[in-house]
Order: C-alpha cells, then structure tokens, then sequence
C-alpha cells in the first residue's frame, strides 16, 4: 500500500514510516527526508515546489496517516488531511482528535500505532 504521513513531529514521523515499511507498505512523503527547520529559510519558489510535491505524493497515496500530537500545533498536516478527505483518500488518525473536521466520513481514528497495526479477529489488512 502506498502510504502518505502527514504530522508535526518529523521524528516520530520517521520512526511510522519505518515501521511501515516494515510491514512492506511504500511511504510516498519525503518531506520525511527534508531538514524542516531549514524550510522557512527557502525561497518562496522552493517552498511552492515542495508544498506541491507533497500534495502530489498525497494524490498517489492510497492511504494518508495523520500522527496527532498531545497538544495541538497548527501545520501543513491539517491541509493534507483535507486535500486527502478532497480525494476521497482514507485516513488513519493516530492519536486524539485535533480537529472538528477530524470526525469526518473515511477517517479512522486509533489512540496508538500499535492499535492500528494490531491484527483484530485475524484481519491482517495493515
């Protein structure tokens, strides 16, 4: 499966993605490999060409998980979970609620990443 991360913590961020790809799925979100303190340091050109990309590795996803945090912090995650909800792409919401938006049709919320990824009634899907 062709997997999108969407949060605000870019190490944890890193450590589902290898999680995942551990479980053989493909991650599409290489803002995972981009130094994010430095972006605010990009030219607006360059921040428009990664913004973009991002937005289209979303596209080419068959599933965005958005890592929720214990306090809210405001981001580009809330944007690509609603371009993801835009297409009808599902989402895994792992961690609380941030957002009203956030109790949508087609997202699916587990407190923990070891909820989600825990086989229930032998259904291996993840």
């Amino acid at each position: 499966m062709k997997i999108y991360i969407a949060g605000h913590n870019q190490a944890y961020a890193r450590d589902v993605a290898d999680i995942l790809k551990g479980r053989g799925h493909e991650i599409t979100s290489t803002w995972l490999s981009v130094d994010m303190k430095a972006e605010g340091k990009l030219s607006l050109p360059k921040q428009r060409e990664i913004a973009n990309k991002d937005l289209r590795e979303i596209s080419e996803s068959t599933l965005v998980v958005f890592l929720s945090g214990k306090y809210k912090v405001p981001g580009g995650k809330f944007v690509e979970a609603g371009y993801a909800m835009a297409k009808d792409i599902p989402i895994v919401l792992i961690g609380r609620f941030e957002n009203l938006m956030m109790v949508a049709n087609g997202v699916f919320q587990y407190d923990t990443i070891d909820d989600w990824l825990q086989p229930m009634w032998g259904f291996k899907e993840w």
